[in-house]
This record gives C-alpha cells, sequence and structure tokens, in this order.
C-alpha cells in the first residue's frame, strides 16, 4: 500500500493538503538515469541542516510504535532519528526527478526549483491522512519525503514496501545508519 500526498504543511499530524492521489506503485519500462538540476553544494549547510531536522520531526510523529495523541509532541521535541528509522538517504535534485525516482506519477508544473528528496528505511504510519472511514493507517517500511529547502517544508510524502532508489535522481548521500 503506498499513498501520495501534495502540498504538505509543517508536519504530518496537521496536514494542509493542496491534492491527493492514492496512484503510488512501480515505474514503467527501466531505470534512467535523471539529470539533476541541482546538487548539495548548491544549498547552504543551514538549508540542509533545517531540511534534515523537518524529516527528523516527520520521522518522530510517524513512529508507529508511540499513540496518535502522542505524535505532535514527538514532532515537536525531535532531536535524534527515532527508533523506528534504520538508515536515511537524501538527494539534491529538482522536483520532477525527484518525484520520479520515489515512484511518484504525478506531474507537476513548479518542478524546476530545488529540492531535497529522502528515504526512510524501516516502520512508519502516516498520521493525520484523510481516508475512508474503516480504512487501516497508511503505513510502509519505506518513507519518502521532498523538502522545499527555501522554507523547510515538505512538499510530497508517501509511505510504503515500495524500494525506490534515490540515486535515480542524482548522488544520494546517507546521512544516518542504524545497525
Amino acid at each position: 500500500m503506498c499513498i501520495r500526498i501534495r502540498g504538505i504543511a509543517v508536519i504530518v499530524v496537521a496536514l494542509v493538503l493542496g491534492a491527493a492521489t492514492t496512484s503510488c506503485g512501480a515505474r514503467a519500462g527501466g531505470h534512467q538515469q535523471m539529470s539533476p538540476a541541482a546538487t548539495s553544494s548548491s544549498l547552504s549547510a543551514d538549508q540542509l541542516s533545517a531540511s534534515d531536522l523537518h524529516v527528523m520531526k516527520f520521522a518522530s510523529a510517524s513512529n508507529p510504535n508511540i499513540p496518535d495523541d502522542q505524535a505532535q509532541a514527538a514532532f515537536d521535541s525531535a532531536k535524534d532519528w527515532p527508533a523506528n528509522v534504520t538508515q536515511v538517504e537524501r538527494v539534491v535534485t529538482d522536483r520532477s526527478a525527484a518525484l520520479a525516482a520515489t515512484g511518484s506519477k504525478d506531474a507537476v508544473t513548479d518542478a524546476a526549483g530545488t529540492v531535497v528528496a529522502y528515504k526512510l528505511t524501516r516502520q512508519f504510519i502516516l498520521r493525520g491522512i484523510s481516508q475512508p472511514e474503516g480504512s487501516k493507517p497508511i503505513t510502509g517500511k519505506f518513507a519518502y519525503i521532498i523538502v522545499d529547502p527555501a522554507t523547510s517544508q515538505g512538499l510530497d510524502v508517501s509511505a510504503g514496501i515500495a524500494d525506490y532508489d534515490l540515486g535515480q535522481a542524482g548522488q544520494v548521500t546517507v546521512i544516518f545508519p542504524r545497525g
């Protein structure tokens, strides 16, 4: 199961959605190397740190081992990667390359700007997402989040069992390993 949300506000537990689609899944055809418009050297250390912190807070609020009513507090107090994360990969690229590398079939008109795409590995639950009544929570072994480094705000998020290769969008940096 996979879901992608566009227009994420500050946190997963209090989303302000622009549009949503549930059309995630494997890319058709073979792997194609993207030509990224940006590299990590095009961003300041402060921009990368702020984007990393936003994703750390997202991961804390998405920890399935905490109750829903504690997700906001987990987001607010996050200072380290939570136990539900074993690895975090990051790539700086343009938005269309980031979407393609994370398995999205979304088409965006504002794809030219620089974004930071993240792949988190282990166990996640997406909270605060509108779903049909009686639906199971959206969970996954992998979570993908795309952040605007100029604002440190999330643009896209998805979770599922699909293991996408961020290297399709550019040079990947592993920013957090946990053994």
